[in-house]
């Protein structure tokens, strides 16, 4: 019967030193943050290259049309 007597100590003792507890986890925090963003070295290095795409295919007619009988393109949803 002693069990729900000792969690009931033992956050008393965690709000008890509540303040202390979040200033120590919020300086570790701010810490950790500053070691990586000043102190660590960039690993990865990424680039993209983009290639425009035809303006006639990414017009609203175009891509919203409905394509009866004709097999012009998989893309276009089909009738039926």
């Amino acid at each position: 019967m002693s069990q729900p007597n000792d969690m009931i100590r033992l956050l008393q003792i965690a709000y008890s030193w509540r303040k202390p507890i979040l200033i120590v986890t919020f300086l570790m925090a701010v810490a950790s943050s500053l070691i990586s963003w000043f102190g660590m070295p960039d690993y990865y290095k990424s680039s993209v290259t983009l290639y425009p795409s035809n303006p006639i295919m990414t017009d609203r007619q175009v891509l919203f049309q409905q394509i009866c009988g004709r097999d012009r393109d998989r893309l276009f949803r089909q009738c039926g």
